[in-house]
């Protein structure tokens, strides 16, 4: 059975440095932001890829860090590749964007942790410093309320929601978006969204790529 005891900071410190490795060029103000874009990438695609470079633009980051979960708790094991090839994917999507800006972590396998709220927590404490912001699409936001301790991780983090097609409006008016504050969207909003007092969240919109994971499951192309 999983341990439920958080990592140490120093573990944490050698499994997370990735975030730290910040490319020659890119944009800081007064410190680091880094955005946080776990998935199953189950598998990674084009619309993770727009996702990511879209919270670089409008949310002024210096990289995203891309997670691939160790597990989901809401998908049956049968239904979800092998974690290496999830791996993979991700790398594999990473490596035809900007790489410069963009890193595949394994923190969770590592730190052998499940729930985001759990790497949110360890993150947060072992780079004090630094501007972490979770970014996810707004389907995953809508449901949210499901998720364990989300109303903490939350607290711990700022989580900034990107357009998805069909779930925009479920998410804007679901039980989540109902009880943390919103920052008010704008081009500035948004940006401030990532040094923003928790909990705080924010709507970004995007220009929509129609592909999703379960579709390249059933073997489209």
């Amino acid at each position: 059975m999983r341990s439920n005891k958080l990592p140490s900071i120093i573990a944490t410190r050698q499994y997370a440095n990735e975030i730290l490795r910040l490319s020659n060029g890119t944009k800081f103000r007064a410190s680091l932001r880094v955005g946080i874009l776990g998935g199953s990438f189950n598998p990674a695609h084009r619309g993770h890829a727009a996702l990511a470079k879209n919270a670089l633009e409008k949310l002024q980051l210096g990289r995203v860090v891309w997670v691939v979960a160790r597990s989901s708790p809401f998908k049956e094991k049968p239904a979800a590749i092998a974690f290496k090839q999830r791996l993979n994917s991700a790398k594999i999507t990473v490596a035809n964007i900007n790489k410069r800006a963009n890193s595949v972590s394994n923190i969770e396998q590592r730190l052998n942790i499940t729930y985001s709220q759990e790497l949110a927590n360890a993150l947060t404490r072992a780079f004090p410093k630094v501007n972490l912001v979770f970014l996810m699409g707004a389907d995953n936001f809508a449901c949210i309320n499901k998720w364990r301790a989300w109303q903490k991780l939350a607290a711990t983090i700022p989580i900034a929601v990107f357009e998805r097609k069909e779930k925009s409006l479920p998410a804007r008016l679901g039980s989540a978006a109902k009880k943390l504050p919103r920052i008010k969207q704008s081009s500035h909003a948004n940006a401030s969204i990532v040094q923003a007092k928790t909990p705080r969240w924010a709507f970004i919109s995007m220009r929509q790529v129609t592909i999703s994971s379960t579709f390249l499951r059933e073997g489209h192309r």
